[in-house]
């Protein structure tokens, strides 16, 4: 027992890494790019255990003393479990792809530093210490461009995909027979069709 528990221990950091770290990027990216987190209610969901989560944080009695003392909490949480509502509305797929290419880039640009190293090549411990600077620094800029595109890129799939699906939920016939009440959502734009200033 105390094996197993080990090996799954030993993976905790890497998966807290990935697909944490991962998550709580794209809910980052997500407040960035415009996404509104500040409603509680909107981010909680209309769900059943939505609607527990907000009956035990009694988030619908601001004010009230379960209401102040939970607030704490839900601070910490909600982003969180707002992150997990969209990835399972979007799909595990491309979030398991946006966990692997964001962990990717933490390796790529070990792999990219230590390149630069040697394309440089072997000289003194005198020599490399001023120049070590500008080389972590490149590798760093390079790849935090790339990590902020891949959010970008990632947030707009994953809002795509719930756009679409909640379009086509509210396009389905209702058990009457009649049309659903919600109108369809417009279409997610691509960049490209995005206005400029």
């Amino acid at each position: 027992m105390t094996e197993a528990a080990g090996g799954a221990l030993e993976l905790w950091p890497t998966f807290k890494s990935a697909v944490l770290g991962g998550l709580i990027w794209l809910v980052i990216a997500g407040v960035i790019l415009g996404l509104d987190a500040g409603d509680e209610q909107v981010v909680l969901g209309r769900g059943r255990a939505a609607r527990r989560l907000a009956s035990a944080g009694a988030i619908d009695r601001t004010g009230s003393p379960r209401e102040v003392l939970t607030r704490g909490l839900r601070e910490m949480w909600l982003p969180a479990w707002y992150g997990l509502r969209l990835v399972r509305r979007s799909g595990a797929v491309p979030f398991a792809l946006f966990c692997v290419l964001f962990t990717g880039l933490d390796v790529g640009e070990e792999a990219a530093r230590r390149q630069v190293y040697e394309l440089i090549g072997p000289h003194d411990v005198a020599w490399w210490l001023p120049r070590m600077t500008p080389v972590d620094y490149g590798a760093g800029l390079v790849f935090q461009i790339l990590r902020i595109c891949l959010l970008a890129a990632a947030f707009n799939l994953v809002m795509a995909r719930v756009t679409a699906r909640t379009a086509a939920k509210a396009a389905l016939p209702s058990s009457a027979g009649t049309p659903g009440a919600a109108p369809p959502a417009p279409p997610n734009p691509s960049w490209s069709a995005a206005p400029t200033r």
